[in-house]
């Protein structure tokens, strides 16, 4: 074989193989822009989320805290009139 037709070959398999893996980039773009879509689409209608679960806690801390705030003012109001 003459080196053009091994050039002509190569190049051939090299477009190929160029256009094999722009379709196998291509589809795991799409599969991974499906994937977020998903994440996001269930993390929405899920009410015990992450984040919500954090704010309920910080929300059942802030009560706890109050609450202890409101017991030492009560104590103290009792200490003194004694």
């Amino acid at each position: 074989m003459s080196s053009r037709v091994v050039y002509q070959s190569e190049k051939t398999k090299l477009k190929k193989s160029n256009h094999r893996l722009k379709l196998i980039a291509l589809a795991l773009f799409l599969l991974s822009a499906a994937q977020l879509m998903a994440i996001v689409y269930f993390n929405r209608d899920n009410p015990d989320s992450e984040s919500q679960r954090q704010i309920r806690d910080q929300q059942e801390q802030i009560t706890e805290l109050k609450q202890e705030l409101n017991d030492s003012k009560n104590y103290r109001v009792h200490s003194d009139d004694n």
